[in-house]
């Protein structure tokens, strides 16, 4: 059955992905004055090392982030980190390591945290909630802040990218729906150059409709059940034919609700919570001049 998952497109290693972190690191430096930092004239610029050391547990991600981060705006820098992305943390594990001059270490330090800080708590929200549920994967949505760089950082903890923008893959909703009705917005996809398709559904007919629907359609297709109770889902699919359609729940799904929605025969959840609402990770950037 088809997955919804497209980790190799957010690797540095792609074109897309690699421009947008190139972007979003540029721009963030740039909006922080970090060549400017008045502070600077309180430090001599030496050699130095720094540290950053986690004070909670979590779920690393980032490393190809601030690899490139240091590699392309900080070369003057040498860089370890210590973990690779998925790997579990402990309060008091250094998570990277920094060589090289102070006054660059310390114009770098909080963009560097921030980025890490959340990235990890993000990957730490995915890891909860892939930890809960054993027949259905959990898939990511596009309510994020830092777009792809959330959805990467999500796939660490464990959960699937679905689709990654506008372009991507192509939704059908319910807005769509009452516009130009299903078998209208299918006709007009047939030449679609989408990864997949994914037709919202809202009750148990227009389910029906739209299984007999997605026939006709010949790339990768897909149901969502939106705000459906999971009692009343599981009552539903068994009745429905799926061949070559995978299923999503979605609609308010949170850690306290998620295992009513790991049903046999449904394929994903998605959760918007996973990167809307993680906590960041504590972490503290710890400095020694050598």
């Amino acid at each position: 059955m088809f997955k919804p998952h497209f980790p190799d497109l957010l690797s540095i290693e792609d074109d897309n992905y690699r421009s947008f972190v190139d972007a979003f690191i540029r721009i963030s430096l740039q909006s922080d004055r970090f060549s400017e930092d008045a502070s600077s004239c309180l430090v001599s610029d030496t050699e130095a090392e720094a540290s950053l050391i986690a004070n909670c547990s979590g779920v690393f991600a980032g490393a190809e982030e601030v690899n490139y981060l240091i590699a392309k705006f900080s070369a003057v820098l040498k860089l370890e980190v210590m973990f690779e992305d998925g790997d579990g943390f402990v309060p008091g594990d250094v998570l990277l390591k920094l060589k090289g001059s102070s006054v660059r270490i310390l114009s770098l330090e909080r963009f560097l945290i921030n980025l890490i800080s959340r990235m990890c708590g993000i990957a730490t929200t995915a890891r909860a909630y892939t930890s809960q549920v054993e027949n259905v994967g959990v898939l990511l949505t596009r309510k994020t802040v830092i777009n792809l760089i959330d959805k990467k950082a999500g796939i660490a903890g464990g959960a699937l990218s679905h689709r990654l923008n506008l372009a991507h893959a192509l939704m059908v909703k319910d807005n769509h729906i009452a516009a130009v009705g299903i078998n209208a917005a299918l006709e007009r996809i047939s030449d679609s150059k989408a990864a997949f398709v994914e037709i919202e559904v809202d009750t148990p007919d227009q389910a029906r409709e739209v299984c007999e629907a997605l026939k006709r359609v010949e790339i990768p297709k897909g149901m969502l059940f939106d705000n459906f109770a999971p009692q009343d889902l599981a009552a539903l699919l068994p009745t429905l034919e799926l061949e070559g359609i995978f299923t999503e729940a979605s609609g308010g799904i949170n850690l306290d609700t998620i295992k009513e929605f790991d049903l046999p025969g449904l394929g994903f959840v998605s959760c918007g919570a996973i990167t809307m609402n993680p906590q960041a990770i504590d972490l503290s950037l710890k400095l020694e001049t050598m």
